[in-house]
């Protein structure tokens, strides 16, 4: 059984909230995590204490995001990313396989991120 715990949605009086869950291990989500309608979870998967993930947005397996990080609507983030506390993402954007973001970095809207990339502490990526 996932390991899902008091999962707040974006708004929770939509009924057509879907969280799609897809793999054998199951994914941690944490306490005071907010998931908007129709995002896609690749497990395993880490999401720690309060992160937001906006709509239609996909998190692929072997990822974590750390503390209170803010994923905004239609992003992608591949596969084995590490997201640092107080990250904060746009919408329509895609973090491509590999990548490290550390502790408070921003990512503005429609960015792409190459695979295997740093992006260092206190950086914005416009």
């Amino acid at each position: 059984m996932p390991r899902i715990r008091r999962i707040k949605h974006v708004n929770p009086d939509d009924s057509t909230v879907k969280i799609s869950v897809i793999g054998t291990d199951n994914p941690d989500i944490y306490d005071d995590v907010t998931i908007g309608r129709n995002v896609c979870i690749y497990t395993p998967c880490e999401i720690q204490e309060g992160c937001v993930v906006e709509n239609n947005t996909i998190i692929y397996e072997h990822t974590k995001i750390k503390l209170n990080t803010k994923i905004g609507r239609e992003t992608i983030i591949g596969k084995h990313v590490h997201i640092g506390d107080d990250v904060e993402i746009g919408n329509n954007v895609v973090i491509r396989d590999d990548t490290t973001l550390e502790c408070n970095v921003t990512i503005k809207d429609n960015v792409t991120i190459n695979k295997d990339s740093i992006i260092r502490e206190n950086s914005m990526i416009t």
